[in-house]
């Protein structure tokens, strides 16, 4: 597309840039970090967080600005406080999609008496930067990301107002004007009440990454809206039921995930059932050893129904219909089709070093290599509870092994001792980063700034860059359609 006719994009609580990544390369064949011929221009991005800021800007050549005075540059990542922003002196383009996920911890929902349906609400400060740029900017589209916990948080109260204002932001600006903490009467002389649009929402669900191709079961809120002035130029009914059904799954890869085995090794499922079968019985051994309530149910109703064949396993663990005749070349080529849009086939990580050293195994004490030892992949802390491994838990992924044949747990941002998720080899610890990378769809010509801790955090928060990228080719189809 030529860059007279690029789509505007401003990204706000971007992160290292998984979301901004995936939109930018909709379109393209493989992911890719030069993305100079994408359709989406991105113009300004922002994240408070100094070396996920430097991650962007360095994988998209932008401009790096944490002077708070200098926010307004054009090309440029601002490190700084999205609430200091006047969206209006960024850039004079017209902007055209504004995506982001904005935190959702600060809403709460407070029972009351008064003339809105008995409920009030504090919306969550930043999730008024997210509504005010939409106010500011008016862009024709926007992309929210949220956990999926906002849906059903506070009896679904937040979600529903959330709705409300998307859809109604005229009605609702006067009272979100006033919640805003640094309110500046700018704001009301933008635009009056009457020309500040609202948006239709042509998809408000739930996406699980690991049916667009993403070898990893995270399940996010996505929410897409076009400004009401243009839904003449669409059909708004048809778009959102296409949108809906092929964010729910492509290719049949709600039953055939593409697995972190192949993921690692580059390879498909037809290519790997040697190695595969070697990773799994080098547990025989320990899973036999342990008295713990767990490892007792392991040994009599999971282990007995392993048959170490790839497909008869791959098939089982991913809950398939094992009645029907699958046809197993269809599901590998459809595989292999993803490893080379994510550019991993025949790219296996092992020995694979990177400049950002993110392929680094990490250190594991000695004691907890031995845990390890006895917790055979897609198990947790529970296989060794009351042994003499005993570690105790305080969530499902505690020491959590990734399986070599399905989606990944949810990669987790933070947390202490046993949240770092740990590779399906039994004399493997904690995955690397680049490992976590790969189970998050990050290209490996994606690299990233900062410490082992704080890369961990960069990529636990990112959207799947695969998963966004579908997300793009929609609304790349819904703005072409407007521009016809």
């Amino acid at each position: 597309m030529d860059k007279n006719n690029s789509i505007n994009v401003i990204s706000l609580f971007s992160g290292c840039g998984g979301l901004d990544l995936g939109v930018a390369n909709s379109g393209s064949r493989q992911l890719s970090t030069e993305v100079s011929n994408s359709p989406f221009n991105f113009v300004w991005s922002n994240d408070v967080l100094n070396h996920a800021c430097t991650t962007l800007s360095n994988n998209f050549d932008k401009q790096l600005i944490v002077n708070a005075d200098e926010y307004d540059q054009e090309n440029s990542v601002f490190c700084g406080d999205v609430r200091n922003v006047d969206f209006t002196t960024i850039t004079e383009k017209n902007i055209d999609l504004v995506l982001g996920g904005f935190p959702c911890q600060d809403f709460s929902i407070l029972q009351g008496d008064d003339d809105r349906q008995g409920v009030k609400v504090e919306r969550g400060r930043l999730y008024l930067e997210f509504v005010r740029s939409l106010a500011e900017l008016q862009p024709q589209m926007f992309i929210a990301e949220n956990v999926k916990g906002l849906v059903s948080a506070n009896d679904g109260k937040a979600y529903s107002r959330i709705l409300q204002d998307f859809k109604n932001l005229s009605n609702s600006w006067t009272e979100i004007e006033d919640e805003l903490e640094n309110k500046d009467d700018t704001l009301t002389n933008l635009h009056t009440l009457e020309n500040i649009n609202g948006y239709t929402i042509l998809h408000s669900n739930v996406v699980d990454f690991s049916t667009l191709g993403v070898p990893q079961g995270r399940e996010r809120l996505i929410i897409i809206g076009v400004r009401d002035d243009l839904t003449d130029q669409v059909n708004v009914s048809e778009l959102s039921e296409t949108i809906t059904q092929n964010l729910s799954g492509q290719n049949n890869l709600s039953d055939y995930p593409l697995t972190p085995l192949e993921s690692f090794e580059g390879q498909t499922l037809n290519q790997l059932n040697d190695q595969y079968k070697q990773v799994m019985t080098m547990y025989e051994e320990y899973i036999s050893k342990l008295d713990s309530e767990r490892a007792k149910e392991f040994r009599e109703s999971i282990w007995p129904q392993y048959e170490f064949d790839i497909w008869t396993d791959y098939l089982w663990r991913n809950n398939a219909d094992l009645e029907i005749d699958h046809n197993t070349t269809q599901i590998d080529s459809v595989h292999k089709e993803i490893l080379t849009e994510l550019r991993y086939f025949d790219e296996s990580l092992e020995n694979k070093d990177f400049t950002d050293n993110s392929n680094e195994e990490m250190r594991e004490q000695s004691h907890v290599l031995e845990r390890l030892r006895h917790i055979p992949p897609y198990e947790n802390y529970r296989m060794v509870e009351d042994t003499e491994h005993h570690v105790s838990g305080m969530m499902s992924n505690t020491y959590r092994r990734v399986h070599p044949l399905q989606p990944s747990p949810t990669i987790l941002a933070s947390g202490g001792g046993g949240t770092w998720g740990y590779h399906y080899e039994r004399e493997r610890g904690k995955l690397t980063n680049r490992e976590r990378a790969r189970l998050q769809s990050f290209p490996d010509d994606f690299l990233f700034e900062g410490t082992n801790t704080e890369v961990r955090k960069q990529i636990g928060n990112a959207v799947p860059p695969l998963g966004a990228k579908r997300i793009g080719e929609e609304l790349l189809s819904v703005l072409n359609e407007i521009r016809e």
